[in-house]
């Protein structure tokens, strides 16, 4: 997005060629901070136009969807604002693949069942210009509340895709076409990253313990501070038998016995994007399979690697450290 004279077509020939050495028939590109700098200096998206006609140019022999991302950055850096710089393309090969290939059409009024649409059905490419086409897509901002600390809102967030393959499609089923179809929902996420590693290795500790994750769906309801705290504690795990959350909820998640407040950040972000597609899924048959995809900015065990580096002592020196004013070097010397 930085480079659009130069990195760009290396990068488009490098794809298509991808595509073609492994005969792939779907692709499924989830990008992160769409744009590049370019938007926060130019004010603009006008880039993503180009990554995508590179694309298309090299690979026509492939139904787009076109780049979907929200182009609405005027508000970018308000609480309230929906824009995530989140971007995602899916390319399908044209011919027999295409035909058996189904992208879910989310229903305008409430109370209405949405239905899945042949590929063959829809405009080539589904969005011509980058564009966020909310029927076909499930796009949302974390909430304030996943961060309460941050002045500064961060684009942070995901966006959701479903997708039904018939049998004979990628393996499944028999060469003739028969077979059972697969639903997959396919999730494009970036995670909160760590702001400053010293307010980090403050807060981690080594010591192992077990916790556990659930948060109520934002998708139906939306998330309160209360909300958010629940998912350290097992008394808040809600039931629902009929759609196996319970069983999803109990399950212990290896974590420490102080996670810094980035990491707890990733933690609750991630359970709000499962609970989402949870109940997004609901009622769908057969039931997707999901994929988590994107930048999950997972972070090593920052005490351990200063203890490892630095010992015991060093690591006690770097947590004394005042985040304002140090910095984190670490030396072996």
């Amino acid at each position: 997005f930085d480079d659009l004279e130069g990195a760009l077509a290396e990068w488009a020939d490098s794809l298509a060629s991808l595509a073609a050495s492994h005969s792939a028939d779907f692709l499924a590109l989830h990008l992160q901070e769409v744009g590049g700098t370019r938007w926060r200096e130019e004010g603009s998206l006008d880039a993503v136009a180009h990554v995508l006609d590179a694309l298309t140019e090299r690979m026509p022999d492939f139904w787009s969807s076109g780049m979907l991302i929200n182009l609405d950055t005027s508000e970018s850096a308000s609480r309230d604002s929906t824009f995530t710089a989140l971007g995602s393309l899916y390319l399908v090969r044209r011919g027999a693949p295409m035909r058996r290939v189904s992208l879910w059409r989310w229903a305008e009024d409430e109370g209405v069942e949405g239905e899945f649409i042949r590929l063959s059905e829809l405009p080539a490419p589904l969005q011509s210009r980058p564009g966020l086409p909310l029927r076909y897509c499930r796009h949302a901002r974390f909430p304030q509340a996943i961060y309460p600390e941050k002045v500064d809102w961060s684009r942070k967030g995901r966006m959701l895709t479903r997708w039904r393959f018939e049998g004979g499609t990628f393996g499944m089923g028999g060469e003739d076409g028969a077979g059972t179809s697969r639903v997959v929902d396919l999730v494009n996420i970036h995670n909160f990253h760590d702001e400053c590693n010293l307010r980090a290795l403050q807060h981690c500790s080594t010591t192992p313990q077990a916790s556990s994750a659930y948060l109520k769906s934002s998708s139906s309801t939306p998330v309160s501070s209360s909300d958010i705290d629940r998912i350290d504690s097992p008394s808040g795990v809600e039931e629902d038998v009929s759609t196996g959350v319970n069983s999803v909820a109990r399950k212990e998640i290896a974590g420490t016995a102080q996670l810094s407040p980035f990491a707890a950040c990733r933690r609750r972000a991630l359970a709000l994007v499962t609970a989402d597609v949870l109940a997004l899924s609901k009622g769908v048959s057969p039931a997707p399979a999901v994929f988590l995809f994107g930048d999950f900015n997972f972070r090593l065990d920052l005490a351990a690697v200063v203890r490892l580096f630095c010992g015991k002592e060093g690591l006690r020196a770097a947590r004394a450290l005042d985040p304002k004013k140090g910095a984190l070097q670490l030396s072996t010397v």
